[in-house]
């Protein structure tokens, strides 16, 4: 088993490899495999670390600014954005902060609800309703225990 040390200096060059790959590219298709089996199941801490690499904002830009003519790189990019910020708080406030500009955050939801890219972002929407229901419950179980 390898330590944590070296999963996440792998983590860094397969994330780094991810950023700098043309967004047509197979290898940007293996390397999100990649990344997302890694997230799948890990802790918090290394999804905050991934975030924090610069990965979020690369996939966010993938998934809005890209015409993805192969349907399995959108969805690819979904799901590794799924996994970021599944029950994850701090990825989750990260997100809203990067869509801040309304005009992108058209764009993604319209990617999100189309019927051609519905398929493609369904896990990305299962998280975030997911997440956001255990994020409400936590608040409400912090309030019982303060009355």
């Amino acid at each position: 088993m390898a330590k944590n040390k070296d999963l996440v200096g792998l983590l860094k060059k397969i994330i780094y490899k991810f950023i700098v790959e043309c967004p047509f590219s197979s290898a940007k298709f293996w390397l999100s495999s990649c990344i997302e089996v890694i997230l799948r199941g890990n802790n918090s801490f290394i999804q905050y670390y991934v975030a924090q690499c610069g990965l979020m904002p690369c996939l966010l830009n993938d998934i809005i600014y890209t015409k993805h003519n192969r349907s399995n790189l959108l969805q690819m990019s979904f799901d590794v954005l799924a996994e970021l910020i599944k029950f994850n708080k701090a990825n989750f406030e990260l997100l809203n902060y990067y869509l801040m500009d309304s005009s992108e955050l058209k764009i993604l939801c319209s990617k999100i609800i189309s019927k051609e890219h519905l398929v493609d972002s369904n896990v990305f929407l299962r998280s975030v309703i997911l997440s956001k229901e255990k994020f409400n419950r936590v608040i409400i179980f912090i309030i019982l225990l303060l009355v």
